[in-house]
This record gives C-alpha cells, sequence and structure tokens, in this order.
C-alpha cells in the first residue's frame, strides 16, 4: 500500500477516509456528537487529544472496518484544530553554520597570498638555464595548475611620457634589450620597465604564440602590478613562455623569433 491516510476534523467531528488501495472513497457524512461525548480538558496534551479522537471515531466504525484497518496497515494522520502536526528537520537536527567558502571569500584569500608574494619578492619553483642559440630562459622546478601564480614582471612603473623618454634613449645602443611593457590600468597608458639586470626572473621569460603563461594585472593599495599566471597546467622542467603581442614588421624584421 503506497498510500493511506486517515483525516479526522476535531471541530466537526467530520471523518474523510482516503484508501488508494481500489482508489475507494469512504466519506462518513458529519454526524452530531454522540450522547457519551466528553470535551477534553484544555490541560489535556496533543497527543492525549488526538488519541481520544480515534478512540471515538474507531468506536463508531463497524469491527469488519477495524479489521480492514489493521490488515492493511492504514496510517492515521492526526489533525487537531485543522492544522497537521508537521514536524521541522530542525526539531531533530540543530542548524549549525557551514564551513564551506564561498567563491568571492576563495578570490579573496588567493588576491592576499599574492599580495604577500610580492611585497616579500618571493619567487618560488623556477630556475634559469641557458639555451643553446637562444641565449637565457626560465624553467619551472615544480608543477603549477592552470590560473595560478608564476612570478611578477618586476620594473620600473612609468606613465606614458616617461617611458617614451626612456625608450628614446635606449634605442641610441642597439646593445640594450627590450624590456618594457606597456599596459592601459584605468584608462591610463602605464609602463614596466624592467631594462636593468636584476636578480628577478620574470623580466628572462621567452616568447613563444603558444605559451603556457599570460600576464594579468595585479593592483596592490592601488598600484598596478604585472604578474604571470598559467594558462594551462605546466609540468616540472617546462620553460615558461609567453606571447609578447608584438606583430608589427619592424619587430618581426628585427627579431625573427617573435613570428613563432
Amino acid at each position: 500500500v503506497k498510500f493511506n491516510f486517515l483525516c479526522c476534523n476535531f471541530d466537526s467531528f467530520h471523518t474523510v477516509v482516503l484508501l488508494s488501495q481500489q482508489n475507494l472513497h469512504c466519506r462518513l457524512e458529519e454526524k452530531s456528537k454522540p450522547a457519551d461525548w466528553t470535551p477534553i480538558k484544555p490541560a489535556a496534551s496533543s497527543e492525549q487529544k488526538s488519541e481520544f479522537i480515534v478512540s471515538a471515531l474507531l468506536a463508531k466504525m463497524p469491527m469488519h472496518f477495524h479489521s480492514w484497518l489493521s490488515n492493511h496497515n492504514v496510517f492515521l494522520c492526526r489533525m487537531e484544530n485543522k492544522v497537521l502536526q508537521n514536524r521541522k528537520v530542525t526539531d531533530y537536527f540543530p542548524i549549525r553554520k557551514s564551513n564551506r567558502k564561498t567563491k568571492t571569500e576563495i578570490k579573496s584569500e588567493e588576491h592576499r597570498h599574492i599580495d604577500d608574494l610580492l611585497k616579500n619578492s618571493i619567487e618560488d619553483g623556477l630556475e634559469v638555464k641557458h639555451i643553446e642559440g637562444k641565449g637565457r630562459g626560465v624553467f619551472a622546478v615544480k608543477s603549477f595548475k592552470k590560473g595560478d601564480f608564476v612570478v611578477e614582471y618586476h620594473g620600473d612603473l612609468l606613465d606614458l611620457a616617461e617611458a617614451k623618454k626612456r625608450e628614446a634613449q635606449y634605442s641610441e645602443d642597439p646593445k640594450t634589450g627590450c624590456y618594457m611593457y606597456y599596459f592601459q590600468y584605468q584608462a591610463k597608458t602605464y609602463c614596466i620597465d624592467a631594462t636593468k639586470e636584476t636578480d628577478r626572473l620574470g623580466r628572462l621569460l621567452n616568447h613563444s604564440k603558444s605559451g603556457n603563461c599570460q600576464t594579468r594585472l595585479h593592483p596592490i593599495d592601488g598600484t598596478p602590478h604585472l604578474i604571470f599566471v598559467a594558462s594551462r597546467d605546466i609540468k616540472a622542467e617546462e620553460e615558461l613562455l609567453y606571447d609578447y603581442g608584438d606583430r608589427s614588421k619592424e619587430s618581426i624584421s628585427a627579431h625573427p623569433w617573435l613570428k613563432y
């Protein structure tokens, strides 16, 4: 029996019995209260009231109906004052706060972690190797997952006017490499000049159109920083590469490797 329901209306003594088996609907119409009816005292518990109602109801039913109820395991759902006595899950299981972090909280923690790395000039999991016919390159000594912070492109932060002055000075010396990275931040053009030789490794990442890193802006207290994050999963011993994005004929003529 999938669903057996007995509903008792205490106020009108109106009883409806719904029996799922054979889709039988048996309605006992409203009757006057029996002569031996005794009002329930207000002090009685809900359970006592319900038991009293059910007992009075069954007393008016034929004996063969009692047997039918017993054989078919009919469940009695008691109604007091026309409201079902439902129980909430919280009546049995206390409410507790979830320890699961939201996406906003996770992103905030990641941002603060990168802040600490940049402020303390930490560059873990990297090493510089010499590549025949190419020069220096930066390699991973540990694996990185897609989206992980890899290293900062560290240098002097310049506005556009100052950057153009330095670029003109560097052009006078053909031995000076190009380490100037222009970008937009809050509707203004800035440049990170990493031309000066330092022990920071971000300036040494080589070019590839199909690189495994990409640049991303990371502001700290309103000051923009350029960082490299993994554009895909990176295995240990892989060279770290990113696309310089320079497709001009002049640049490709001077540096043919920009085509690849």
